[in-house]
């Protein structure tokens, strides 16, 4: 798989841009590449979005539901929205393009969540395209850069519409209400619902919502919700200018104290040095997705 583009400008950014725009299939649009090494700590994502993962070089694992994928260069793998995932660690250097989206018709491209997907060869120079111009809009925000990427997601989610797929047998489908449950938690409302309350709403107990979230997704609803919670105070840290407090109380933990201890857990830095570190992207960012809105 030949995709044209420059890994160093990629690296070099960790900004999240929110593209908006009116063509079909796609309304919203996030874009990343993922290429720096994964913790086997790492805890799977959960968030509002579609996702897909196009795999550009090498070749690696992609959890989904608790269940590994196995993807190479010039395949594709969706993620629909409350669904855990995860890069999993391997042995070489992987370089995935995430797009995170809102879709206009979710039912248009229902058929590409749950298979494994070749790319192909005419959606190559597409993703090149799309690359491009993701850094325009990047270095210099315009409705017409924005148009433009986005113009370019639509044609290559059409172009995976028909694109030759695999099952993976082992895939799992999370029940309504853990869909529902997720959905719940990762709405920054509800940061500090407790899970009975949450189970409450969905009219079960905190117990059988409890044993959903373990038997389905493969660990406690503490973790789940610790992921979450991280999530949240990453955006609040890179885009907001709260004190590491309110962040703190914010993002749903008890004392500055405990987050800063299981921040620097998970990321090997305090919540001041991650600040730091991040002290140039762009802020007016969107509170969900950490989306820039253009």
């Amino acid at each position: 798989m030949n995709i044209d583009y420059d890994p160093s400008f990629w690296l070099s950014r960790d900004s999240h841009y929110d593209v908006i725009s009116s063509f079909a299939l796609v309304k919203r649009l996030h874009l990343f590449l993922r290429t720096e090494k994964v913790s086997k700590k790492r805890l799977p994502s959960v968030h509002q979005f579609h996702c897909i993962y196009f795999c550009i070089k090498g070749s690696g694992s992609i959890e989904i539901d608790g269940v590994p994928f196995f993807v190479k260069a010039g395949e594709a793998i969706g993620v629909l929205p409350h669904h855990p995932h995860r890069r999993m660690p391997g042995k070489e250097e992987v370089h995935y393009l995430l797009l995170r989206f809102t879709p206009t018709d979710p039912e248009l491209i229902a058929d590409l969540f749950g298979h494994i997907l070749t790319i192909p060869e005419s959606a190559e120079p597409l993703l090149s395209k799309l690359m491009s111009c993701y850094q325009v809009v990047v270095e210099n925000v315009s409705v017409e850069a924005s148009n433009e990427t986005s113009l370019y997601a639509t044609l290559i989610l059409n172009s995976l519409l028909n694109a030759p797929r695999s099952l993976n047998p082992k895939q799992s489908v999370l029940p309504e209400r853990l869909n529902k449950a997720l959905l719940l938690l990762t709405d920054p409302e509800n940061i500090n619902l407790p899970l009975h309350v949450i189970a409450k709403k969905l009219g079960i107990t905190a117990g059988h919502l409890s044993d959903l979230i373990r038997d389905h997704l493969g660990y406690p609803p503490s973790r789940l919700k610790h992921s979450i919670h991280i999530r949240i105070a990453i955006h609040n840290l890179m885009h907001t200018d709260m004190s590491i407090s309110e962040v703190a109380e914010k993002s749903g933990f008890k004392s500055v104290y405990a987050f800063s201890r299981f921040f620097k857990q998970d990321h090997g830095v305090s919540p001041r040095e991650f600040r730091k570190l991040h002290a140039g992207d762009i802020t007016n960012i969107c509170p969900v997705c950490g989306g820039h809105k253009v």
